[in-house]
């Protein structure tokens, strides 16, 4: 039986240049950078959707308002059409 090797820990072959290192750790924070500015832009985006949400309940609610206040305005001025009406025929019978 052949004598099992010896069990070395790993270590980084001095034929690697330092070009090659330093690309890999700038890719690796360019990475982490990316995914940072990404989660930021998500977090952003979520708080934006809640505010417009809670601005399009506002404004529903006001458009309900003003739709209830629409309808007083059109019986209000069919209640003055028919008062004008009847005071234009007395006015005809005079």
């Amino acid at each position: 039986m052949p004598p099992k090797p010896e069990q070395e820990s790993w270590h980084l072959s001095k034929s690697v240049p330092i070009t090659v290192i330093t690309a890999l750790v700038l890719q690796f924070a360019g990475i982490v950078w990316t995914v940072s500015t990404m989660q930021a832009n998500i977090d952003r985006n979520a708080k934006d959707i809640g505010q417009l949400e809670a601005q399009v309940d506002s404004l529903r609610q006001a458009s309900a308002k003003q739709a209830v206040q629409l309808g007083r305005i059109e019986e209000g001025i069919k209640s003055i059409n028919k008062q004008l009406e009847s005071i234009s025929a007395a006015l005809i019978r005079k």
